[in-house]
């Protein structure tokens, strides 16, 4: 791991520590840096959870918007997928990569 950029991946997260615990020996292996992502952020109320998050190594959480949370604000990216996806039956690569 020395020398290497991490990346975890998990189903969910409630409290952040797993992926607090995962970072934190990545790190102690030599990694030098983490990213984390996640299919559903929950991020419970009583976990403490952004806490972790911010005391962890992990330099980066990638998650989708599956989970309603007033904790977390996200930018949703479905627009656009669902934009692309809709043009991919008639358009080239090129016109879909296009701004």
């Amino acid at each position: 791991m020395a020398g290497r950029n991490a990346v975890l991946v998990d189903d969910f997260t409630l409290a952040m520590g797993t992926l607090a615990e995962a970072a934190d020996r990545l790190m102690a292996a030599g990694a030098v840096s983490v990213m984390a992502a996640v299919t559903h952020g929950v991020f419970a109320e009583c976990s403490c959870s952004m806490e972790r998050l911010d005391a962890s190594p992990i330099d980066k959480l990638l998650f989708p918007d599956t989970v309603e949370n007033p904790r977390v604000h996200l930018s949703s990216k479905a627009p656009g997928a669902a934009a692309a996806a809709f043009r991919a039956d008639s358009a080239s690569l090129q016109e879909l990569t296009r701004p």
